[in-house]
C-alpha cells in the first residue's frame, strides 16, 4: 500500500529530506541578516526558513544548483548579464533573484509577502510561474527524483 505524503511547508520538506538521510546545513541568523543587509531588503518568512533550515546545503536536495548560502550575492548579477545577452525583459526592479540553474534557468521573487509568487525564466525566453515561494520548493523535490507529491 502507498503512503500519500502530505508536504505542507519547509518544515516538512526539511523533515523528509533528513528522514532520507540528507544532512542539512542551517544559516545562521546573523547570515539571513547579512543578506538582508546586503541587499537592503526584509526577506519573505518562507525564505527566512529555507535558509535557517538548509541554506547552506540540504544532502542531495538541489545539488548542482546554486541557490545556497554562498551563490546568493552573486545570483542577481548572473541572471542580468543571461537578461542583457539573450535581449529577455529586465527583472521587475524589487525582483531577488535566489536560484540558478547551469546558468540558463533562473528564479526570483518579488518583495511584499511572506510566500510570494516565484517567476522562472530561461535564456530561450521561456517562462514559468509558481503561485508561492513554498509551491517552488515543494516542486523541487519532485525534480530532484525524491518523491511524486500529492496535494
Amino acid at each position: 500500500m502507498n503512503s500519500i505524503l502530505q508536504i505542507n511547508d519547509v518544515y516538512d520538506i526539511a523533515s523528509y529530506l533528513k528522514g532520507k538521510g540528507m544532512e542539512l546545513e542551517p544559516c545562521t541568523a546573523d547570515e539571513v541578516i547579512s543578506l538582508e543587509d546586503h541587499f537592503k531588503l526584509t526577506l519573505p518568512q518562507v525564505y527566512k526558513d529555507f535558509l535557517l533550515l538548509m541554506g547552506r546545503g540540504a544532502g542531495s536536495y538541489m545539488r548542482g544548483t546554486n541557490v545556497f548560502y554562498k551563490d546568493i550575492f552573486l545570483l542577481s548579477s548572473y541572471a542580468e548579464e543571461t537578461i542583457r545577452e539573450s535581449n529577455l525583459k529586465p527583472l521587475p526592479s524589487d525582483a531577488f533573484v535566489f536560484w540558478m540553474h547551469q546558468g540558463y534557468i533562473y528564479a526570483y521573487f518579488v518583495m511584499g509577502s511572506d510566500n510570494p509568487p516565484v517567476t522562472v525564466f530561461y535564456e530561450s525566453g521561456e517562462i514559468i510561474e509558481f503561485n508561492t515561494l513554498f509551491e517552488f520548493l515543494k516542486s523541487e523535490l519532485h525534480l530532484d527524483g525524491f518523491v511524486n507529491i500529492v496535494g
